[in-house]
């Protein structure tokens, strides 16, 4: 049935995903990163880098291929954000830490309890575009805010109201 269909076609683009290789300069690794691994963090781990975060289960790609690895609880408060650098251990596929990040955007988190949101990190660029017509509104202007955490991404802003000449 369609059930049955797209579960096999999960498990499919799984095992596919699972052969394949991710150079790690072309994930955006740098020297950056390098220099805050030890002789003894290599042979413990291999560097990896997130594309995914769904609570402790963290996809993530690397020179292995992409893999869903476990974030054990004593790191689950350091909240891992897509774009992480992860050191993951050789035998068995759990984080071992977090790398220090270049870049964070980061929200407030919805709730009572006040506490950011990482959303993604070590971004080189980003791209935000907005409206500004009638429903231009404060959920914007708090997206608008992120400009204050950009660190050393490049920034590009577009935004087009009413009257505003097409490009």
């Amino acid at each position: 049935g369609p059930f049955t269909d797209r579960v096999d076609q999960r498990l499919s683009f799984g095992v596919y995903a699972m052969h394949s290789s991710f150079p790690l300069d072309r994930l955006g690794w740098s020297a950056f990163y390098s220099q805050q691994l030890s002789l003894e963090d290599l042979s413990a781990g291999y560097p990896a880098r997130v594309s995914s975060v769904q609570r402790s289960l963290v996809a993530v790609l690397c020179e292995r291929g992409a893999l869903n690895v476990v974030v054990p609880p004593r790191l689950a408060d350091s909240a891992v954000a897509i774009g992480d650098w992860l050191l993951i251990a050789r035998e068995a596929p759990r984080v071992l830490r977090i790398l220090e990040r270049r870049s964070l955007i980061s929200r407030m988190a919805a709730g009572i309890e006040q506490r950011m949101q990482p959303i993604a990190a070590n971004l080189n660029m980003l791209l935000v575009v907005t409206s500004c017509n009638d429903d231009f509104n404060l959920a914007v202007r708090e997206r608008r805010a992120i400009k204050r955490r950009w660190g050393r991404m490049a920034r590009a802003i577009s935004r087009r109201g009413p009257g505003t000449p097409r490009e």
